[in-house]
This record gives structure tokens, C-alpha cells and sequence, in this order.
């Protein structure tokens, strides 16, 4: 709503009076990620502020802190439960540009910092194995999957964030994404999203084999299952009745196969 924009009014029972409560515009810089997914009404409530660079509150104007900037992005491919800006609102953007699908260079970099992730744990999953003397009785891993499911997921994750993906892996999956964006067949191919999806399945496969690398088989298993829902392919195509799973496939065997080097299994 744009009260959730801009702040309201709140009633303080302590103080037993009225009180402003402002909302996220109140910031330097303000990101509105997917804007043209907020109704006309809550995109209207930003027309002010972008333009008096202040907030008029139940009668009552405050001006937000300086400098002041508003981002924006919208998606232009998908255009269900969106809302088109109105011109006013397109009016007060200094300049639009187009971002686009990263480089090669770039996307390989966004691939091999996937598996860092800031605020995610290390979990040592020997701790979540049951012992050779516990039961599995009432209590136990084995046996109360509900309470434990989170710890051996948690776990698990930990194992396939450690899989080492060699950058000629990432290659062949960045141009396994590049490949549907200029198929004939293919009106939107998939986005980087899809790339790092195809990434975790591969080290997902490559654990479940007891390896600690991924090889480029376990990204043609998941190939299709990651990519095809993403697709939306030409009106010429869908009158042929040519699925999405089938050109998916058809790409996967026109790009090439790096090769790689010996096995080594999981300690």
C-alpha cells in the first residue's frame, strides 16, 4: 500500500497521541526492485518524493535526506501481474538503460563466487550421523525425521557448496545459456538464474556420486529439468506444437562437450 512507501500516522498508546511513522523512502538511496509489479496507487505514491524530494504525511510535509536518489528496475519480458508506469512517474527518471544479460567474462565471475555465500555457516555434517551404538529407536536421526530434516538439509547444502566447478565447467553451462537466447525456436532464453540454478544441480549430482567436482554430465542430467521451464519460445514454434524439454535437448547436443581429466572421489 503506499502507506507502506511513504510512512502514516500510528497511535502511540505510551504517549496516548498520535505519531508519524516513516516509511523506507526516508533513505538516501532508495532501490524499488520490480516497480512496475506495485499497483498505480503505490507506484503514484512515489511522484512527490521523486520529484519535491519530500513527503506529505497526513497534511504535514518533511523532506527526506540528502542526497537523494530513486533505482529502479522492471522486467520487460514478463508482463503478468504488472502494472505499466505512467508516463508521469517514467518523467521523473533522470535516464533508463537497458542492463541486458552479463558478458561472458562476467557471468564466469558470477559463477565462481556462487558458492561463497556471506552469512551461511559452515556445518560440519559429520555431527548430524548417527553413531554405530545409537539406536533407531524414537529420537533418533533415522527414525525422527521431522525434528532432524532441517539439520541434515543444512547439512547437505554445506556438502554440495563445497564442490569445486572448474571454470571450463562454467564455460560450457554459460554458453548452454547463451545458446537458448539465440536459438530460432526460442522468443526469451534464460537468464543468468537459470545459469546458477543449472550450477547448484550439477554440484548437487556430482556430491550425490561421491565426487567432489562436477563433470559435465552432471549438468546434461539436469539440463532439461532447469532450463526448459524457462524458455518461452516463438508463436511459429508453439503452433508446431515443439516443446520446450525438445529444443532444450536440441541445444544441449549442438554445444560442445569440454573434457575433462581423471576422477578423484570424495573423501
Amino acid at each position: 500500500l503506499p502507506a507502506d512507501v511513504v510512512g502514516t500516522m500510528i497511535y502511540s498508546q505510551k504517549e496516548e497521541r498520535f505519531l508519524v511513522k516513516k516509511g523506507p523512502v526516508f533513505a538516501n538511496f532508495v532501490l524499488a526492485d520490480e516497480i512496475n509489479r506495485a499497483s498505480p496507487k503505490t507506484q503514484s505514491a512515489l511522484l512527490e518524493v521523486m520529484e519535491e524530494e519530500q513527503i506529505t504525511i497526513d497534511g504535514t510535509t518533511y523532506d527526506v535526506p540528502q542526497p537523494f536518489m530513486v533505482i529502479a528496475t522492471q522486467n520487460p519480458s514478463g508482463h503478468l501481474g504488472t502494472y505499466a508506469l505512467p508516463e508521469a512517474q517514467m518523467d521523473r527518471f533522470m535516464m533508463r538503460i537497458s542492463l541486458g544479460h552479463p558478458e561472458r567474462e562476467s557471468a564466469l565471475l558470477i559463477l565462481r563466487n556462487a558458492s561463497h555465500r556471506k552469512c551461511v555457516e559452515t556445518i560440519d555434517s559429520d555431527g548430524f550421523r548417527p553413531s554405530d551404538n545409537q539406536s533407531s529407536g524414537p529420537g533418533s536421526p533415522s527414525s525422527d525425521v521431522p525434528a532432524h530434516a532441517s539439520s541434515w538439509m543444512l547439512a547437505m547444502r554445506g556438502i554440495a557448496e563445497r564442490v569445486h566447478v572448474d571454470d571450463v565447467i562454467g564455460e560450457y553451462i554459460v554458453r548452454l545459456v547463451e545458446q537458448t537466447r539465440c536459438d530460432s525456436q526460442v522468443a526469451s532464453g534464460a537468464s543468468m538464474r537459470g545459469a546458477l540454478a543449472l550450477l547448484r544441480c550439477a554440484r548437487v549430482a556430482a556430491a550425490a556420486n561421491g565426487r567432489d567436482y562436477v563433470l559435465p554430465d552432471d549438468v546434461m542430467e539436469h539440463v532439461v529439468a532447469v532450463l526448459a521451464h524457462r524458455l518461452a519460445l516463438t508463436d511459429e514454434a508453439a503452433c508446431a506444437e515443439i516443446r520446450q524439454e525438445d529444443v532444450v535437448r536440441r541445444i544441449s547436443e549442438q554445444v560442445p562437450v569440454p573434457s575433462m581429466g581423471g576422477e578423484r572421489a570424495l573423501p
